[in-house]
């Protein structure tokens, strides 16, 4: 990589050579830190997007690319990609790191549509908690209050709302601090099923009105060890 006549070159064809993935994936990061706008088809071709099937050089079907590569070539292909083909990369793509990272990048650069498809990834009951609650993090930057009442129906929904999410969108709603908010969620503490109740006290974490901190402190003797624990927290 440091060599600056035959380096990239070389890089290159060990991550098209049959050597060990270790090895093609050392090469293939060293290579995107030399990454040029000329690279862009070959990171294309690597990240493979439609997951096209293809063949070696012996005419065998081709086993697909290592996902840490396709990941690297998405990475350094970023900066050339529009908004309609993060928005397919989105829809398509089957690495949840490569989601986020497309998804991320619209946020970074405050493209149009990415509010939108925040959205769209948040109301995804198919995806990862992982990938919904980067996308709650975007709704509740860019939509503020307005994301309260979807959070709010998400959390009661245990059976489509992994764990990780609700307390995520728990904690944006709390760092909001907004006064309607607050209020909806202090009518629910110690409401509702124990998930609820947890949401609704995490909710409730930056709130430092007396009578709903007394209302918290009932929570430490709830029947539900998750709900003992997340009033804890919040005290």
């Amino acid at each position: 990589g440091d060599s600056p006549t035959i380096g990239k070159a070389l890089l290159r064809k060990l991550v098209d050579s049959k050597a060990p993935d270790s090895l093609r994936e050392a090469a293939m990061r060293e290579h995107v830190e030399l990454a040029k706008p000329d690279d862009v088809e070959w990171y294309r071709f690597l990240w493979n997007l439609e997951q096209k099937q293809r063949k070696d050089d012996s005419g065998a079907i081709a086993p697909p690319e290592l996902n840490t590569i396709r990941q690297l070539a998405f990475g350094a292909l970023r900066p050339f990609l529009g908004e309609a083909e993060l928005v397919e990369t989105l829809k398509r793509e089957f690495d949840p790191r490569i989601r986020r990272a497309a998804l991320e990048w619209m946020r970074q650069q405050a493209m149009p549509g990415t509010l939108e498809m925040a959205e769209w990834v948040l109301g995804r009951v198919d995806l990862p908690g992982v990938d919904r609650a980067a996308a709650a993090r975007i709704v509740a930057e860019r939509g503020g209050a307005k994301a309260a009442q979807e959070f709010f129906t998400l959390a009661k929904k245990r059976d489509v709302t992994q764990e990780g999410l609700r307390d995520t969108m728990a904690d944006l709603l709390a760092e909001l601090r907004d006064d309607g908010i607050d209020k909806r969620a202090a009518k629910l503490i110690g409401k509702g099923k124990p998930h609820e109740k947890v949401f609704a006290l995490r909710a409730s974490a930056k709130n430092d009105d007396p009578k709903v901190l007394a209302a918290v402190r009932k929570q430490l003797g709830d029947g539900d060890a998750e709900v003992r624990r997340a009033a804890a927290r919040v005290l």
